[in-house]
């Protein structure tokens, strides 16, 4: 293989201002090959300088281009006026394995044209003399390697592999393993974000909507058509209705639930064109579609699927907001704060995933963030939304309750204005309603609040 490493260096602070360019030089590495992706340094160099690029597989392109002088002359002159035009300096670095080349582009990049194509020809032992601070492992491993005396990755080679890893760990070792070519290095390849944009224009002019939402339904099942091609579904479309008179009104539609059935999106449009008003005639109408989600394989079973209820569920709330209104109809999510009264929030749509960075180099994974609480840890089904202080008796506690079990300990944000230190306690008063209260440790009075109702 024949990787090519486009590098950008920028401080830390202005690495945001280069995602545009990194997008830019992706585009035109996709008109070489279909193996490009892009890539960033995980810490800085010595300088405080972050490196970030493009890298591109170019041996299965070299007769498709008049052989390999040839492409390489071509990607050369191309990412250099590309990156004149962009008013960014840019280095090139080449070799057989991507990690290398991103070491030879940070560190030993090219300075012609002939350079580089010559770095085609680079041995082995070319990769010795680089820096320590080209390999792509965390701050605190470089710090450690410079201060035990070593400057170059010809040195690290050196040490023993056993001694190695009990000194320094396997993740160093294997980032370095990957740049000499002992172990494979897999950059997975881009894949651009698919979306859907349709305009059709009606067949005549109106601002009724029965007659709108009928025109509307070829757009809708052209967008299942496409979904099902891609095997996805989406939970947010747009629709656009215009007129030749400059009127424009965009409205969005949202869905519980992704799903990829045309009949659903028709039915949450029909809801909500009955509280659209049009100020003109439309006269072409376009849907987009820009965010979707892999659709899982639905498994028929014998009995009942309990799921399904969900589905329903989800079902009904997307119509309940498509005809009141998407402040009107609201669902109780919950989120990582031990705090009662900050433990959940309302909102409009579910609960979303959260991303986390499987692989900081080249992808990006999904994982849920699910907050519950053990079943040992009981909370009242009604909770007051402003805390009720009780009056006291002459031991300090709180006249006409009975403790039934606790404290309950709940302590958090010591290190802000809002901190949290509380003592729960299940009681019941004189009425037998069985109540949340609690103990403020905070308060130098010894305060005790009605926090809650149990069912």
């Amino acid at each position: 293989m024949q990787w090519i490493a486009v590098s950008m260096a920028c401080k830390a602070s202005e690495s945001p201002t280069l995602t545009a360019t990194q997008s830019v030089l992706l585009e035109l590495a996709l008109k070489y090959t279909p193996m490009a992706n892009v890539w960033q340094s995980q810490h800085c160099d010595a300088a405080q300088t972050l490196h970030k690029g493009v890298l591109l597989e170019v041996r299965s392109s070299h007769r498709l281009f008049g052989g390999e002088q040839q492409l390489l002359t071509l990607i050369w002159h191309d990412m250099q006026t590309e990156a004149v035009r962009l008013d960014q300096s840019i280095q090139l670095g080449l070799y057989s394995n991507p990690v290398a080349a991103c070491w030879l582009a940070k560190a030993a990049p090219a300075h012609s044209c002939s350079s580089f194509v010559n770095m085609r020809d680079l041995q082995t032992g070319s990769l010795d003399t680089l820096p320590l601070w080209v390999l792509d492992t965390t701050a605190s491993s470089i710090d450690t390697l410079m201060k035990c005396g070593f400057n170059t990755l010809g040195e690290l080679r050196q040490i023993p592999r056993d001694a190695f890893i009990i000194r320094f760990g396997k993740a160093c070792l294997n980032t370095l393993d990957e740049g000499y070519g002992l172990s494979h290095s897999h950059v997975p390849a881009h894949r651009p974000v698919a979306e859907f944009n349709l305009e059709r224009e009606l067949p005549f002019h109106s601002n009724r909507a029965d007659l709108i939402h009928a025109h509307c339904n070829e757009l809708f099942h052209a967008l299942e058509n496409w979904l099902k091609q891609h095997k996805a579904a989406c939970n947010c479309i747009e629709l656009e209705f215009s007129s030749g008179y400059d009127f424009q009104q965009t409205i969005e539609l949202r869905s519980a639930q992704a799903n990829d059935q045309a009949s659903m999106w028709a039915k949450l449009l029909e809801h909500r064109l009955h509280r659209l008003q049009f100020k003109d005639d439309v006269s072409s109408v376009r849907l987009r579609c820009t965010r979707t989600v892999a659709l899982s394989n639905q498994n028929l079973t014998l009995l009942p699927d309990p799921g399904s209820q969900m589905v329903q569920w989800n079902a009904v709330c997307s119509q309940l907001q498509a005809r009141l209104g998407d402040d009107v109809v609201q669902m109780p999510v919950t989120q990582a704060d031990p705090r009662p009264e900050h433990g959940f929030k309302y909102t409009h749509t579910p609960a979303k995933a959260r991303s986390k960075a499987n692989d900081k180099r080249f992808s990006m994974g999904f994982h849920a963030d699910h907050t519950a609480l053990q079943s040992s840890t009981p909370r009242p089904l009604w909770l007051l939304e402003t805390p009720q202080r009780l009056s006291l008796n002459g031991n300090d506690k709180p006249s006409d309750w009975q403790i039934l079990s606790g404290p309950e300990r709940i302590a958090f944000a010591w290190w802000s204005d809002s901190a949290c230190q509380r003592d729960y306690y299940r009681a019941i008063n004189s009425e037998k309603r069985q109540a949340w209260i609690y103990r403020d440790l905070n308060d130098p009075h010894t305060a005790w609040f009605l926090h809650g109702y149990f069912a």
